[in-house]
């Protein structure tokens, strides 16, 4: 039975214009050129192949990585939206779907201006996290997420104790945040662990992982399925912790955040 692995692509390499099969070693891909409604994208039968999710995520990654050189333009970007059916689905393009009047009503007729320069740099940081996870740079939205807290609390020991605090707050709220952190942490393995054990990992295989840390373990390999995986899990936890410490340390920032 096929299970197809389809994920989204951008970039300006050259691509082809009509749906083309082509071979990567001895695997066949089927490529989509992008269309109107729809982004360009790459289908794997990983099924087919006897690979697992990482696997052919790992390997159309490689494949990202060798036409981004052949043709020495910008990077083809893998989106992180990849998913497995049982044939290739195309990948639409956020514009296809057109705003209801209930959604327009909804939205502020006016905004307060943020009152400070502390707030203004917290918000711009997780604003740049939020933009990065949604323009599909992954590592880079994960290091804004952990910017806010380096701004926020700039003595490393300080940092390390409010992390531990927050953490443990998480771990306890039964509200959308409290759930969808727990989701990802069961998913990144670390659900048996304590509060301070979690803020460890989230810093040292988060923030120390991506850049490249002296004390990480490992060195963030961007080909690899498995690790980019582990980068899309860690996000969310990392944004919901950068949110945390904003509406605990910007006060007067609370009438943002809507539940």
């Amino acid at each position: 039975m096929s299970d197809v692995l389809s994920i989204g692509v951008v970039g300006e390499c050259y691509w082809p214009k009509e749906p083309r099969i082509f071979t990567y070693g001895d695997v066949e891909i089927l490529a989509y050129p992008e269309q109107r409604k729809f982004h360009a994208s790459l289908h794997l039968d990983i099924g087919k192949y006897g690979l697992s999710f990482e696997q052919g995520l790992s390997f159309l990654s490689e494949l990202a990585s060798v036409v981004c050189w052949v043709d020495n333009a910008q990077t083809r970007l893998l989106f992180d939206n990849a998913i497995t059916t049982g044939f290739p689905i195309k990948m639409g393009k956020f514009g296809e779907f057109s705003a209801t009047l209930d959604s327009l009503e909804r939205w502020k007729k006016s905004w307060i201006t943020v009152p400070d320069a502390k707030s203004k740099m917290a918000l711009a940081l997780y604003r740049e996290g939020m933009v990065a996870s949604r323009s599909h740079c992954s590592q880079y939205s994960l290091l804004s997420y952990y910017k806010v807290l380096e701004w926020l609390f700039p003595v490393s020991s300080v940092r390390t104790l409010q992390m531990k605090k927050l953490v443990a707050e998480m771990l306890n709220r039964d509200d959308h945040d409290g759930e969808e952190f727990l989701w990802n942490i069961s998913k990144l393995g670390w659900d048996k662990l304590s509060a301070e054990e979690i803020a460890q990992k989230m810093y040292r295989e988060c923030r120390g992982f991506v850049t490249h840390a002296k004390h990480a373990a490992t060195i963030f390999n961007p080909d690899c399925g498995t690790q980019l995986t582990s980068i899309f899990r860690m996000i969310s936890p990392m944004q919901v912790v950068a949110r945390a410490a904003i509406i605990q340390e910007c006060p007067k920032l609370e009438w943002l955040w809507f539940e």
